[in-house]
């Protein structure tokens, strides 16, 4: 289940490394998404209403 903001990364202790990707979208017109829609209906939304849009790639590991 989605829900909003932000809990951090947090892979297993002793894990390999979790690879993280963070997209930022600027639009032009506010989103109209209800409650729980999943990615495939965010990419659809934003279709053809971006600005400018960012990516940040990262990953994290917990040591033992």
């Amino acid at each position: 289940m989605m829900k909003n903001g932000w809990t951090g990364c947090a892979p297993p202790k002793g894990d390999v490394a979790h690879r993280y990707v963070f997209q930022l979208f600027a639009l032009e017109v506010p989103l109209r998404l209800a409650a729980g829609q999943g990615r495939t209906a965010l990419v659809k939304a934003v279709a053809g209403h971006g600005v400018a849009h960012g990516e940040l790639r990262g990953s994290c590991q917990m040591p033992k």
